[in-house]
């Protein structure tokens, strides 16, 4: 094997991967070491009209501070909004998009508010709540402890509904995720990269002091070369056939692969994410998964 294979070889042991019916590709990934993913995905097909194909859920939900949030909201949003929708669907033969727009704005904002009406229960006076009790009912109480723990931690939501004749598609934001739903992009900005002193300076002050390394080698996060773009074009020239290699070596600062020789198995997801983090230098995918690289950043931070 060449050092590009035994490089992704490496790589793969750190994804989770998975193609679903109708050609939807996911893939979640987590390279640093002692650490537990907290993304999650989820792709549903829903029964809600009686005798129609199946409407399609995708969510990818972006967790951070534990897995506590991100698992309350895969296991328990698509229930939650599909049977709103089935309620809705099986007792009126007529229904307008906005009418399902309403539905899943409402449904999220009550979900939303669920998080902390439940810690609003659990705790209605918590001035009077002396500081041992608290820690009782964190390590004592599993209820409780999961109350307060989904409540401190947090996700972001992107997600999209299609309907089952798959003439719309409802888009879902919530934090700082975005949703791009088409396969072919257009640049709408021109090229920007750290090296310009007034980029860099944007960049170093849209993030928190504690983030001193956000700008890494000339990077942004260590990985892309440029400090701005839009994504729809990122992503479209990865999925476009053939590949734009003079565009995309612009951004990622490293030559692509042919989508057909990056993944054996088929996974589009995968050799979109082997793309971005190295392509065809197998010295920079081994160091996303070097844990020497990530220690450093851990001391620095």
């Amino acid at each position: 094997m060449t050092p590009l294979d035994n490089a992704r070889t490496a790589l793969s042991k750190f994804w989770d991967s998975k193609i679903f019916p109708g050609g939807i590709h996911a893939v979640s990934f987590q390279p640093t070491p002692n650490r537990t993913n907290e993304d999650r995905y989820i792709v549903q097909e829903w029964n809600v009209i009686s005798g129609s194909d199946p409407w399609i859920f995708l969510a990818v939900l972006d967790g951070h501070g534990g897995c506590e949030t991100v698992d309350y909201v895969q296991n328990n949003l698509p229930t939650y909004l599909q049977s709103a929708l089935h309620a809705k669907l099986t007792c009126s033969e007529k229904w307008s998009p906005d009418e399902i727009s309403n539905i899943l704005r409402v449904r999220l904002e009550r979900f939303d508010r669920g998080i902390g009406n439940a810690v609003k229960t659990l705790i209605p006076k918590p001035e009077e709540l002396e500081e041992s009790a608290i820690q009782t009912l964190v390590e004592m109480d599993e209820t409780g402890s999961q109350i307060l723990r989904r409540a401190n931690a947090g996700t972001t939501l992107a997600a999209v509904l299609i309907d089952g004749n798959k003439n719309h598609l409802w888009a879902i934001g919530l934090g700082d995720s975005s949703i791009d739903g088409k396969q072919t992009g257009e640049r709408l900005l021109a090229l920007h990269n750290t090296f310009t002193p007034s980029e860099y300076a944007r960049v170093k002050l849209s993030h928190p002091s504690w983030e001193p390394n956000v700008i890494k080698d000339g990077r942004v996060l260590g990985v892309l070369g440029v400090t701005r773009e839009d994504p729809a074009t990122v992503l479209g020239s990865l999925l476009s056939e053939p590949i734009d290699h003079a565009f995309l070596a612009s951004v990622f600062d490293h030559q692509v692969e042919p989508t057909s020789s990056v993944g054996s198995d088929g996974n589009r997801a995968t050799e979109i994410l082997v793309n971005i983090l190295g392509g065809q230098d197998a010295e920079r995918l081994m160091e996303v998964i070097d844990p020497r690289v990530h220690m450093e950043d851990e001391i620095r931070i």
